[in-house]
Parts: C-alpha cells; structure tokens; sequence
C-alpha cells in the first residue's frame, strides 16, 4: 500500500473533523492512518531529510483546507472544522481535491499569494506574505513535535 497523497487525506480529515471539536494534528494524523489502515512501517516512514511523510500529507491537507476556510485553527496546533466546511460535508461531496477548493473564494485567494497557476492555466503573482503562513505553519508543527519530545536537562 502506497502513502495516501494529501490529495486523497482532504476529505478523511473534514470527516475526522466533522464532530465539531478541537483536534490536534497528530490526533487527526492517527485518525486518518487508521482510516486508511496504513500499516505501521508506512506511517512511520520518513524521507531523507527526517519528515514523517504521512505526517506531512496530512499537514499539507489541513492547510488546504485552512485556506479553502472549511477548517480553522483556534489555538495553535489545534484543527476545527468550520460551519462552510460542515456544509461541504452535508452536500455529499465523494472527493476533495485542488479543483474542488477552487470553487471557494478564499481559496482562490490563497492560489493567488502562493502564485501557483490556477487550472485554468492563468499565471498568478507570487505574494512575499508568503513567508509568514510558512512561519506560521512551522511554528504549530514545531509546537507540536516540542510537546511531545522530553528533554532532560543536567
């Protein structure tokens, strides 16, 4: 079995979320292994460079979804889905992917200050308040993976 692509974590995790309450990244990340019963050498994988790659997918969906305003994050490090995301859910929609979140105007917005082209194909500009979200996504998982580390001090 393959790692899923963060592509195919979107809709588990709005699913995951949908109960309304506060989750923790790694909470969800947990949630979505089992969802996909992805056997524990894959969960565990890591690339080269030390990342946890399910982690990561898992991470780059919540963004996603973030952006597309169908997630939020009341505190830092924590994920809760939204009453638009609630709405996604409830329509019955069978797959979320970059096209679909396209259809929602903060998402659109998003695209635009990454400077990604859209599918349309349109060139976007690049926007350097970029920098910050990737500050402030390293920040929560930082924040996460300090939390669960123990460090003994002499």
């Amino acid at each position: 079995m393959e790692i899923p692509s963060f592509h195919s974590c979107m809709l588990p995790l709005l699913k995951f979320a949908a109960d309304g309450h506060q989750h923790g990244l790694q909470e969800a990340t947990d949630a979505l292994a089992e969802h996909f019963q992805l056997p524990t050498e894959k969960r565990m994988q890591l690339r080269e460079s030390g990342v946890n790659i399910f982690y990561n997918r898992v991470a780059w969906a919540r963004t996603y979804l973030k952006q597309a305003d169908l997630l939020i994050y009341p505190v830092r490090g924590m994920l809760q889905i939204t009453d638009e995301g609630k709405k996604v859910l409830e329509s019955g929609v069978e797959n979320i992917d970059i096209k679909f979140l396209e259809r929602f105007p903060a998402f659109v917005e998003f695209q635009k200050r990454k400077g990604n082209k859209s599918t349309s194909g349109a060139s976007l500009e690049p926007n350097p308040d970029r920098l910050e979200e990737l500050l402030q996504e390293f920040a929560e998982v930082a924040d996460e993976w300090f939390a669960k580390c123990s460090f003994v001090t002499e």
